[in-house]
């Protein structure tokens, strides 16, 4: 998998934990080993986790457990996203006789119970670890850390969650999927890729569809699909190559299936897509924007901070 998505703003060996904010276009199927909770500071996106889909606005989150395929998708507009990848070593009891476990955590604040102590909790104590971040000065480092620790103490005693016993079957079987991804994004050119991938990790297209339907609740087909439009959306966005290059170089033998299929993904011609990103382009540099404007987000996270503290303290 390519995780060129992620930019690591804290990577502290002895403290495991990533915090950053993007400005999310999207990001296509991937995993990993952290935690993942996901919070809107403005905007509107999607999430895809497993077979599963949330509609996250403003002040919504998210909780992706370790190893849950996921994809994340802008639904129009500037979306400002606060995330937290947190290592399942934070998570780790004394007790050693745990190891074999796994903690599963339900939270999602779209369709989730509200947790006795409310949602704005954990919203503020996100704000509060990129806040720090942010400052970077001598003793945020701590500060991120307490509020990391109260971050887990809060979830482990209000949200929902279970141990599980680590299933080695069905990791398994994310394993393959991530294997399967990763050599479709490395073929797009490929005709017959599919029929390609199932030679080369030994499996029956039958099998290939099972994984991909079991896990993300999609067909094999749409998956690559949906891995041919990403990789044109950033040729796109990032390159000056022209569309019957970037047709090419993403799998399409057709032009037609290149704009239906792009244009089912994104309601734009790739033209018009690319034409859009050139606007948004030339805007924000006149506002001195590169991926978002840090002055706007220290200001937002200072209001949701001074928001959550005015609340608390009447």
């Amino acid at each position: 998998m390519q995780y060129s998505m992620y930019e690591t703003i804290i990577n502290n060996s002895q403290f495991p934990m990533n915090a950053l904010i993007i400005s999310l276009d999207s990001v296509t199927w991937h995993w990993h080993n952290e935690y993942e909770l996901i919070g809107i500071l403005s905007g509107s996106m999607t999430a895809k986790v497993l077979s599963n889909e949330y509609v996250l606005k403003e002040g919504d989150m998210l909780l992706v457990n370790p190893r849950e395929v996921h994809s994340l998708q802008n639904n129009g507009g500037e979306c400002l996203c606060m995330i937290l990848q947190l290592s399942e070593e934070l998570f780790r009891f004394a007790d050693t006789a745990e190891d074999e476990k796994e903690i599963h955590f339900y939270f999602d604040t779209t369709q989730e119970e509200e947790p006795d102590c409310g949602f704005a909790l954990f919203y503020y104590r996100m704000a509060r670890i990129l806040y720090e971040t942010l400052r970077a000065d001598k003793v945020s480092v701590f500060r991120v850390r307490a509020q990391v620790c109260s971050l887990i103490a809060d979830l482990l005693e209000f949200s929902v969650y279970d141990k599980r016993l680590k299933n080695r079957g069905d990791r398994d079987q994310q394993d393959m999927l991530i294997r399967l991804i990763g050599y479709l994004e490395n073929h797009l050119m490929n005709e017959d890729i599919l029929s390609d991938a199932c030679l080369k990790f030994g499996i029956s297209r039958k099998t290939f569809d099972r994984i991909v339907d079991g896990i993300l609740g999609i067909s094999a087909k749409d998956l690559l699909d949906n891995l041919r439009v990403e990789k044109a959306k950033g040729l796109l966005k990032y390159t000056t190559k022209s569309t019957g290059y970037i047709m090419d170089v993403c799998g399409y033998f057709s032009e037609n299936t290149f704009y239906r299929s792009f244009k089912k993904s994104t309601g734009l011609t790739p033209k018009e897509y690319r034409e859009q990103i050139q606007m948004n382009n030339e805007r924000d540099e006149l506002k001195g924007y590169l991926d978002y404007e840090t002055p706007k987000v220290v200001s937002l996270l200072k209001d949701r901070i001074e928001e959550w503290e005015n609340q608390t303290c009447r």
